[in-house]
């Protein structure tokens, strides 16, 4: 009788528990074993890709040899009958080589998202990871200490900010683990997306960012009086954080103002809840703006409108 969706969900969800108890023993073989026929691993990040089950098995082999206690800690789980997605943290000692990089003896531990697919028979046919290898190579020390230390490729000097994973917004194409030494590096930056620098991120969602005027009420002038200016901007982060944002900026000010606050946020909707509740206390009327980088603004000038005044 074949599985409901459900059952299925449940099964595929145990092959990657268990899968994922296998790597926290260390275990290449075991892991292994939760593998099918047809096994491929997508390190995203780097752009390695293995296939067969020989090339997953090397994949592990090194990385459990740069990470020789690994430990994964499962957070999140996402689950339907066609894939499993879990959101974990990765910890462990850089002990070992690692894409030819050498060892630092540095703690490590970053999140990582992997997404597991099934072949017919509900075994894994492949793990893809999702992770900042940008703050891989900084938690290791790696940027640091390459930086202390230029290599000579192919008859020129790199630096650490030339080496793939450093977030110098120079994007290479990583080389075969271990062939690091005497390849050249390409750039890549026509294959890979740039993350805008000036972009905030909160918990990886993209942050706009806005301006808050507030005007206090008489009530609210008083509750400012018996608070204090700190107890104010403490209770304005909290808000601002309770819907998914972060607060940039606090600041009272002289004039029909009385306060001003920059705060990233992730959307329209947020920002009309925030205003929602702040002016239904009676207490304090305000109002936002959403800011426009420059960057934007040129943007902007480049694009073409078709318009026509009236009675133009």
């Amino acid at each position: 009788m074949p599985l409901t969706e459900a059952e299925r969900a449940h099964a595929r969800k145990a092959i990657v528990d268990e899968h994922i108890r296998c790597e926290n023993l260390h275990d290449v073989e075991a892991t292994m074993a939760t593998f099918g026929m047809d096994a491929s691993y997508d390190d995203e990040p780097w752009a390695d890709h293995r296939t067969g089950r020989d090339g997953v098995r090397s994949y592990y082999t090194e990385l459990m040899r740069a990470l020789p206690d690994l430990a994964i800690e499962v957070t999140h789980w996402h689950i339907n009958f066609e894939s499993v997605v879990a959101e974990v943290i990765i910890r462990g000692t850089h002990l070992g080589p690692w894409r030819g990089l050498p060892a630092t003896g540095r703690r490590l531990e970053f999140p990582l998202c992997g997404v597991y697919s099934f072949d017919a028979d509900d075994k894994l046919a492949c793990e893809r990871i999702y992770y900042d290898r940008g703050t891989v190579m900084v938690r290791t020390d790696l940027v640091r200490s390459l930086g202390r230390n230029k290599r000579r490729v192919r008859g020129r000097s790199m630096s650490a900010c030339e080496l793939p994973g450093t977030s110098s917004g120079l994007i290479t194409r990583p080389e075969p683990p271990g062939h690091l030494a005497g390849a050249q590096l390409r750039c890549r930056t026509d294959k890979m997306p740039r993350v805008n620098p000036k972009t905030t991120y909160v918990k990886g969602i993209a942050m706009a960012k806005y301006l808050v005027q507030a005007r206090y009420t008489t009530e609210g002038a008083k509750g400012l009086l018996a608070d204090g200016g700190t107890a104010r901007r403490a209770a304005t982060e909290k808000a601002i954080a309770s819907v998914g944002g972060k607060m940039e900026a606090f600041y009272f000010a002289l004039g029909d103002v009385d306060a001003y606050v920059i705060a990233d946020l992730p959307d329209d909707a947020s920002v009309v809840a925030l205003e929602l509740v702040v002016n239904a206390t009676g207490r304090v009327n305000s109002s936002t703006v959403k800011l426009i980088t420059p960057e934007d603004v040129d943007k902007a000038t480049k694009k073409a409108v078709a318009y026509r005044a009236p009675g133009g």
